[in-house]
């Protein structure tokens, strides 16, 4: 009777596991689209509140119109929603506000610590410099 000796499965599983982080990450880049904010110049400025940052803020065009995408954390362990509201600001290339929106964020689950946001601005992409994205808190 011949033993035959068996790979350890953790090193398969672990393989496994790098292959699948590995295709997600290469695969990020493409589930943006059409990313603005690295084609065409626009600046993204983030402005935290005392209790939640704003973070992976993304802009894309469509239709010659620029989608805003991202999220915000709570900077604390706590439960509950987020409070506060958020402001997106347009900033056409001379300085200019060219439009200023109150955007809606939400949760996905009770328990996430990130409420996501995205918001359509009706502006010309071509007009614009910047879109400045501000978490303001409760009494701010």
């Amino acid at each position: 009777m011949q033993l035959t000796q068996k790979k350890p499965r953790h090193r398969t599983l672990a393989a496994a596991a790098l292959l699948l982080a590995t295709a997600c990450v290469s695969s990020m880049g493409a589930t943006f689209g059409d990313d603005a904010s690295a084609r065409e110049g626009i600046a993204i400025e983030t402005s935290d509140s005392r209790n939640a940052r704003v973070a992976l803020v993304h802009t894309r065009t469509i239709d010659s119109q620029v989608a805003v995408t991202g999220y915000i954390e709570k900077k604390h362990l706590q439960r509950g929603m987020i409070p506060g509201r958020l402001l997106l600001t347009v900033i056409g290339h001379d300085g200019n506000v060219l439009q200023e929106v109150s955007g809606n964020y939400h949760r996905r689950s009770l328990h996430s610590k990130r409420a996501y946001f995205s918001e359509m601005l009706d502006v010309d992409a071509r007009d614009v410099s910047a879109v400045r994205v501000t978490h303001l808190g409760i009494g701010e």
